[in-house]
């Protein structure tokens, strides 16, 4: 819900005070950054892999059982969104995600402990994040 800024001014000529509602639009509110609200939400919009969609998967470092220990996930323009890493040797009791910016940046890893029953992966929790 939208709230508007009640501003009073002075009018000199009437000698009063009057209200002004301001609208706060997207295109004139500044982040810390210098960047605008609008820019903000139009690189939300264009970059989807957030939304966990639009992204290009490579399997990589096979092991001896043709498992793959590390998977990358790209967006449409090739940049790095996020890789998964299994940890260790099978069978692997973790696993490692990593999140990028799309200049590259590490945001944000998070660590899994993997269990397992007859051979199949059964849960995994997270132990840091």
């Amino acid at each position: 819900m939208a709230k508007n800024v009640l501003m009073k001014y002075y009018n000199p000529a009437t000698q009063t005070y009057q209200e002004v509602h301001p609208l706060t639009k997207t295109t004139n509110v500044y982040n810390n950054e210098g960047k605008t609200v609008q820019e903000l939400i139009d690189e939300h919009k264009a970059d989807n892999t957030p939304h966990r969609e639009a992204v290009s998967i490579e399997r990589k470092n096979p092991d001896d059982d043709g498992v793959f220990k590390l998977i990358e996930f790209r967006r449409p323009d090739g940049t790095l969104f996020k890789t998964s890493q299994l940890n260790g040797i099978s069978p692997y009791t973790s696993r490692t995600v990593k999140y990028y910016d799309k200049n590259g940046n590490l945001v944000q890893t998070i660590k899994y402990s993997i269990t397992y029953l007859n051979d199949e992966v059964m849960s995994e929790v997270i132990t840091s994040a």
